[in-house]
């Protein structure tokens, strides 16, 4: 029915220009959509290199550091061979240890277990009979919640 009608060229022009213009926003519209995607994936992307970069470089610094007061501990004669140990030793172990942990704001705690069972930690006194080797904070947690 619609092909029957005859349309003036005037209206022939319009329909044909509306249909043209419509068409070309819609490619206009698709291509634009397009370049825009993929503009903010390639942004997305490289934001998150960036992130990962920043944190493997933060991470490496914070675990060399680390690395670095660990090696320097254990070559220390008094922090090794602390079961042959005097109150001077011990203090100057101590000392070592709260100059570490002022030094370095990632470290939190500083200390040192020993095969016969002694604990070198600053401001801490362990109760009678306290065996680290056991590690009873393991024990009490397993105790606790048996399913974790």
């Amino acid at each position: 029915m619609f092909f029957n009608y005859k349309l003036t060229i005037k209206k022939e022009f319009f329909v044909i220009g509306l249909v043209s213009s419509m068409m070309m926003s819609i490619v206009f519209i698709a291509i634009l959509s397009t370049t825009i995607y993929m503009l903010a994936m390639s942004e997305a992307r490289r934001n998150i290199r960036s992130a990962n970069l920043q944190i493997s470089i933060y991470t490496e610094a914070t675990l060399e550091g680390l690395i670095g007061i660990a090696k320097f501990l254990s070559d220390d004669t008094d922090v090794a061979n602390f079961s042959n140990h005097s109150k001077e030793i011990k203090r100057n172990v101590l000392n070592r240890y709260r100059a570490i942990t002022n030094a370095n704001q990632n470290i939190k705690y500083c200390y040192s277990g020993y095969t016969n069972g002694e604990l070198v930690i600053n401001d801490y006194r362990p109760i009678a009979n306290y065996d680290p080797r056991t590690r009873p904070w393991y024990t009490s947690a397993l105790k606790k919640f048996p399913e974790l």
